[in-house]
């Protein structure tokens, strides 16, 4: 189980909309803190850090990804006018 506070590496791709291979290049590349947990070797990431580097991403999306619903938002729109 994992220690209150802290999301797994799975956990943090669904909050943040990525995938865990980019979450992990994050943690090796050292943009995202993490840590090993001693019991499973498995990454242990704090909720806070998840957010002090995601902040600014809407609902959890990737900025990608809400670069493209605004511009179908903005289509629908237009088509509607």
């Amino acid at each position: 189980m994992m220690p209150q506070g802290f999301v797994t590496l799975g956990e943090a791709a669904r909050q943040t909309g990525r995938s865990k291979s980019q979450i992990s290049r994050a943690i090796r590349d050292g943009k995202l803190s993490a840590e090993r947990s001693v019991e499973t070797g498995s990454f242990k990431i704090e909720q806070s850090e998840l957010q002090r580097t995601h902040t600014g991403k809407a609902a959890g999306l990737s900025q990608a990804r809400e670069r493209w619903r605004v511009y179908d938002v903005a289509r629908e729109v237009q088509a509607a006018c």
